[in-house]
């Protein structure tokens, strides 16, 4: 949808759904961020809030753009990288198993569902896996600070992070 006939119409088109995504994504983010300064919903909020931020990539890059070849995988570092600022390894692990979900499909997508995407672009499998590989390390290396920041809080005496 991002490529080809009238530019203008298809990026106005593209760039009006894209902004009713956001729209969505703003409100129930405000949703989130009330639960999460609940004790109780915390956890919750946090898996929550999440979950939406890469269905919504998901829904972006699947139905809007142009999957595994649009720029906008991007944004699955991001996740990971943004799931360590609420210091739980776990849920940087859960946002990384997330990341590699979607983007498989976004890659069975490409190979097998949309073969057009891959007129102009790299076909080789292996871009894919070196992607996946990045997210791990990325993931892994998140993890360990998130860890290391944690420790360092409690031997300060910080607190609970």
């Amino acid at each position: 949808l991002t490529s080809g006939g009238d530019p203008s119409g298809v990026w106005r088109t593209f760039h009006l759904r894209v902004s009713m995504i956001l729209a969505v994504w703003a409100g129930l983010s405000i949703l989130f961020q009330k639960l999460s300064t609940s004790e109780r919903w915390r956890v919750s909020a946090c898996f929550g809030w999440g979950t939406l931020d890469a269905a919504l990539l998901f829904v972006v890059l699947f139905f809007l753009a142009d999957g595994a070849a649009s720029p906008l995988v991007v944004g699955y570092p991001l996740l990971i990288v943004g799931s360590g600022l609420w210091f739980r390894v776990r849920f940087v692990w859960y946002m990384t198993a997330l990341s590699i979900v979607s983007y498989s499909v976004l890659v069975a997508d490409f190979y097998h569902w949309r073969p057009e995407l891959m007129v102009q672009f790299d076909t080789d499998f292996d871009r894919h896996v070196v992607f996946v590989a990045a997210l791990l390390v990325e993931a892994m290396i998140v993890g360990y600070l998130v860890q290391r920041l944690r420790t360092l809080s409690g031997y300060l005496g910080g607190g609970k992070l």
